[in-house]
């Protein structure tokens, strides 16, 4: 036995004997230590899925779940007593027959193995006193505290109260999120050798951490499991079945995979609308440092509009489409239910939990990024709005020049000079026929015009208003264009998107209710979002989206930017409305190879990952129709567009295009031509075709991307993997190349000697780029 313990022991008891009797001396009640009010203790807060069903807990520095005394197995209770303060229910706060009891057991265990403070001191003294205060004079009030407590309160209420504050280690504060950490179930749930283990954890919950000192634990549980034969509550039996219990079996894995939850970024979205004190919430405090301890210490239980199976099926779709490797892009999805525009899935990019330096960054939200021509039905709602007929005409030339914002604005893609309509020029996305609306002799709006119907329709992000935006030049997000759609779906009845529909306090009592009953704001009439739909269901069926066909009405669009950087598929049905987008997070690489598998389109990848995701989330349920456009608007003879039966597209890739237009031609198919300035490609070459060579469609306009000289030389990507950080980008630099340099370690390769080298770049070496595209180099530390 230690000498210093036996030397203080003496001394300690005298104290305390003087300290017992002192309160019999005195009139403990001629100072009331008891505040008015006690000091609000940290809870965590719940963030609930669209069913009820907890996504995730966001914990501050105290993982609290408060509950009742009714809700605490008797168990539990008696576990916790026994250990603790086995006179808990015969003394009143202070107990100095059990200060004697603990010495004599310590001697005898040559440590200090049992506390001397009953629960109610242990409780007061943590919660109305300083802590780190050990004098004397602390210890003093501490007892007088314990007796008026006692006066005060109940037992029942002083048990409740300190199983709900106590700590259990492994951030665990209270009974219940000590259940659910340990054991991944409630506190109501637990077992005799659970209630035993968490009992035992109080004293030293560092030290006696079953993950960390497994030993230690179970011996600590036999401790406590003896406490409770001796105080009658448990008997000879249970005692042994309790003691053999296996710690393996008992206390469940603790892994790093538990910190991953469905819909990563959707609950960072809830984060980020909740921190920015949205007007929809009056009741949140003004302050933003408040509003942070009121979402991760206020135990509110915010209750969203994502769906978890949903989420997954997008999550999926994206996995299933886009082959994950080094050098091929991520995906952002949205999917938003028409009339509610309750957010059900966001997937900001392939994995939230990743090690990837921009794993957490909401790629469905940020800054945006260019949407393409899934921005030209913002330009046909524009031009509708104002009186023109859908079955206006214009040219589709190939290749037009314009003033955009005072610059020369050349505009290739378009119908080889035919004379097309609008709903023509929208299914085919002819750019010259979308130009001419917004500028020019022809032009039936500007961009003023434009950008204010985007914002009208639910498109948040600011843009600066110039032609170009009609064709996709300006950066948007995600939700932004799934709300925009939206409107459209739901027969021009715009809503704000809607992640949280209630927040409740930890009294159960309600903070906000986001308004759903809101009355939706008519953007369009019903026959203009009609009509818009009846262009867009062409688009899918017999245009450039055909790759997104799910065998049930539908209407979307494709949208590619420039140099092929970012490519989005925005669509919807009656039932939902999902807005896709492919791309670097780095920045606007392009995606072609032999940086991407493929040249990467709004018709190729992001239409199948929108096709997988609709595909799945509709499954079975029988097909709606959307409501018909008025008849003047489609045909003189008909309202409803029948797609012709389907064919096989021949395949013309790599084929001169006046060869390949006259084989589609022989084969029944129309060409929309499509010219992409190219490096290292020999000029008037078909590099893709949408729908591809191959497939089966219902299509009979097939867009062919052709090759043409670059305005401006291109630029060979040179390699600059092995070369030091600094002169890797400096060489990129001196080309005009934008660089961005990502600083982590080489996953399997690295060693010491490789400190500070380039041993990854994207675009790989010998692709050909435009000065100021984005170079990509992975440096190690």
């Amino acid at each position: 036995m230690p000498r210093s313990f036996m030397g203080r022991l003496p001394a300690a008891l005298v104290a305390l004997a003087l300290l017992a009797t002192s309160c019999d001396m005195f009139d403990y009640t001629t100072r009331d230590l008891i505040p008015p009010e006690e000091p609000p203790v940290a809870q965590t807060s719940i963030v609930l899925d669209r069913n009820g069903d907890e996504i995730v807990r966001l914990e501050a520095e105290q993982d609290r779940i408060p509950v009742t005394l009714d809700e605490i197995p008797e168990i539990l209770q008696q576990a916790v007593i026994a250990i603790e303060d086995e006179r808990f229910y015969d003394h009143s706060g202070f107990d100095f027959r059990g200060i004697l009891r603990a010495a004599v057991r310590n001697i005898e265990a040559g440590s200090k193995s049992e506390g001397a403070s009953t629960i109610t001191q242990q409780y007061v003294g943590n919660v109305f006193l300083d802590r780190s205060d050990d004098s004397f004079r602390r210890k003093w009030d501490e007892i007088i505290l314990a007796r008026q407590f006692e006066d005060r309160y109940s037992k029942q209420y002083i048990l409740e109260r300190y199983l709900n504050w106590v700590y259990f280690g492994e951030g665990a504060y209270g009974v219940e999120a000590a259940a659910q950490r340990y054991f991944g179930k409630t506190a109501m749930e637990l077992e005799l050798p659970q209630a035993a283990l968490l009992a035992g954890l109080i004293q030293r919950p560092g030290a006696l951490n079953p993950y960390e000192n497994r030993d230690g634990a179970i011996d600590r549980r036999e401790q406590v499991l003896n406490r409770m034969l001796i105080n009658e509550y448990i008997t000879e039996d249970q005692f042994l079945e309790a003691n053999d219990d296996n710690m393996a079996d008992l206390v469940q894995e603790q892994d790093v995979e538990d910190i991953r939850y469905v819909g990563g970024h959707f609950v960072e979205e809830v984060r980020r609308w909740f921190l920015s004190g949205p007007e929809e919430c009056p009741g949140l405090p003004e302050d933003i440092d408040e509003r942070t301890d009121l979402l991760f210490e206020g135990g509110l239980t915010i209750q969203t509009t994502l769906d978890p199976v949903t989420q997954r099926q997008a999550e999926n779709a994206v996995e299933a489409i886009i082959p994950d490797n080094e050098t091929n892009p991520d995906a952002a999805v949205v999917v938003m239910e028409v009339g509610t525009a309750n957010v059900v899935a966001m997937v900001g990019g392939r994995d939230f939990f990743g090690e990837d330096e921009d794993a957490k960054v909401n790629l469905a939200m940020g800054n945006g990024r260019q949407a393409g021509s899934s921005m030209k039905p913002i330009g046909l709602a524009t031009a509708l709005n104002v009186g023109v007929p859908i079955t206006r005409t214009y040219k589709a030339e190939s290749r037009m020049v314009f003033s955009n914002n005072g610059e020369p604005w050349t505009v290739r893609s378009g119908g080889g000079g035919r004379t097309v309509t609008l709903a023509e020029a929208t299914r085919n996305s002819y750019n010259t026929v979308f130009a001419q609306m917004i500028t020019g002799d022809l032009a039936v709006f500007g961009p003023e015009q434009f950008k204010d119907m985007a914002h009208q329709l639910g498109v948040e992000t600011d843009f600066v208003p110039v032609p170009s935006a009609i064709l996709g030049g300006v950066e948007v997000t995600m939700l932004d264009m799934a709300s925009a759609y939206q409107t459209f779906a739901n027969d021009g009845l715009q809503r704000d998107a809607i992640f949280v529909t209630e927040i409740q306090r930890a009294d159960g009592t309600i903070l906000c209710t986001p308004p759903q009953n809101v009355q939706p704001q008519p953007v369009l009439s019903s026959d203009v979002a009609r009509q818009i739909t009846w262009a867009l269901t062409q688009v899918i069926s017999d245009g450039t989206g055909t790759r997104a066909q799910i065998g049930r009405p539908a209407a979307g669009k494709t949208g590619t930017a420039q140099n092929n950087a970012d490519a989005t598929f925005v669509g919807y049905t009656p039932e939902y409305v999902t807005a896709v987008w492919v791309g670097f997070p780095e920045g606007q690489i392009p995606m072609r190879p032999p940086t991407t598998d493929i040249i990467v389109q709004g018709g190729t990848w992001p239409a199948q990952i929108w096709g997988e995701t609709m595909a799945a989330l509709h499954g079975e349920t029988p097909a709606t129709e959307f409501g018909e456009p008025p008849p003047s608007s489609t045909t003189t003879t008909t309202t409803i567009y029948i797609p012709p039966p389907p064919k096989l597209v021949p395949d013309v890739e790599g084929l001169k295009a006046e060869e390949a237009e006259l084989i589609l031609a022989e084969a029944g198919f129309s060409v929309n031509l499509l010219e992409q300035e190219t490096n290292g490609t020999r000029p008037g070459l078909v590099m893709v075709q949408v729908p591809a060579g191959g497939e089966v469609t219902t299509a009979r306009t097939i867009n062919l991307e052709i090759s043409i000289p670059p305005s401006t030389p291109g630029i060979v990507v040179p390699r600059v993997t092995g070369k030091p950080g600094p002169d890797a980008v400096a060489q990129l630099q001196a080309l005009g190349l934008n660089v961005v340099q990502l600083i982590e370690q080489q996953p399997s390769k690295y060693t010491p000697e490789r400190a500070g080298l380039a041993y990854r770049q994207a675009p790989r070496p010998g692709s050909t780029v435009m000065a100021g595209d984005t170079v990509t180099v992975y440096i190690n530390p």
